[in-house]
């Protein structure tokens, strides 16, 4: 019964409800195919950004290995400059080690000099007595000589004088061999003071000879010792300023023309050096005094065109953009000074 009923149903379908029906089946076939269209545009946007996503963090990787790479190279140059400063520092101390050295040397030698002095002196008091007291024999010969001359005058008339005066004679003559005889030992006695003292002349002289090389050589010592501190002190400013100069150039603002700076440094980032200056164009823009105000709250100033050869340096560096130069008529119109003051000369 039911099976005939169904039958007769479909029988009494309308030509209406069968289009209705086809139309149900056309539309859910459209949505189905939209979605796939839609999950395919999704699955390709998911995909694409993917790739994207892959190529920035490729980017990323390589920057900051660069970074790190720089970093290392900086710390391997700070660790360079730490270790020629202790060894400037050691060899200073060496240095200072042998002035005292050679200090301590040379009061022991001056000291030595006094005590020769001394000495010397001493021998040439001595030297002055024996001469006295050889004057004084020399007057008593000559008075014992005048007095045999008498006595001889005398024998002719007084004979008993005369062998007492022999006897005299004879004694004086024994005297006088002892004195020849003294006189000869002090002669030999002084000769060979006056050698020992022309052998302490010449040790002198050359103790005075060696004093003044090792004079010389302290000196030297001292002059190097003074450069090698001069050039330690170099190097430490000039490692603070590069630290400095390079946390300055991250402070960098929007400025209304370009700005041309000079500042003697050393180990700057993104600074060129030209003989014995570096220069830096900055990539943004500011008014003329701004720019100075830029340039000087870094400790340097606009630039001051010497000679040709530079303003070709400058057009090198700025790529032949205008830049900003210190040159300025604020002061007087229609006068043209440098920032340091002096005037121009040629245009």
């Amino acid at each position: 019964m039911s099976g005939q009923k169904r039958k007769n149903s479909k029988r009494h379908q309308t030509p209406q409800h069968t289009e209705m029906a086809s139309v149900k089946i056309r539309s859910s076939r459209a949505a189905a195919v939209c979605l796939v269209l839609l999950c395919v545009l999704l699955l390709t946007a998911v995909i694409v950004l993917g790739v994207h996503i892959h190529t920035k963090s490729t980017n990323y990787t390589e920057e900051g290995a660069q970074l790190l790479t720089k970093i290392t190279n900086i710390t391997e140059e700070r660790d360079q400059l730490l270790t020629k400063i202790t060894n400037i520092t050691e060899e200073r101390d060496q240095l200072l080690t042998k002035i005292t050295n050679i200090a301590g040397e040379r009061d022991q030698l001056l000291i030595n000099i006094t005590n020769l002095t001394e000495e010397r002196d001493q021998l040439l008091t001595k030297i002055t007595n024996i001469a006295g007291e050889r004057d004084q024999l020399l007057i008593k010969i000559t008075n014992i000589a005048g007095e045999r001359d008498q006595l001889l005058i005398n024998i002719t008339n007084l004979t008993e004088e005369r062998d007492q005066l022999l006897t005299n004679i004879t004694n004086i003559t024994e005297e006088r061999d002892q004195l020849l005889t003294k006189i000869t030992n002090i002669t030999e006695e002084r000769d060979q003071l006056l050698t020992k003292i022309t052998n302490i002349a010449g040790e002198r002289d050359q103790l005075l000879i060696n004093i003044t090389n090792l004079t010389e050589e302290r000196d030297q010592l001292l002059t190097k010792s003074i450069q090698l501190t001069k050039e330690r002190d170099v190097l430490i400013l000039q490692r603070e300023q590069s630290k400095c100069l390079c946390e300055k150039v991250w402070k960098i603002s929007v400025m209304e023309n370009r700005v041309l700076i000079v500042v003697l440094v050393v180990f700057t980032v993104g600074w060129t050096r030209y003989k014995s200056s570096y220069y830096y164009v900055s990539s943004e823009k500011r008014s003329w005094t701004e720019s100075r105000r830029y340039c000087t709250d870094r400790e340097a100033d606009l630039i001051i065109i010497n000679n040709n050869e530079e303003q070709d340096f400058i057009q090198r560096i700025s790529g032949g953009a205008a830049v900003w130069i210190g040159l300025t008529d604020s002061d007087v119109e229609g006068t043209w000074r440098w920032v340091d003051g002096s005037r121009l000369t040629s245009g």
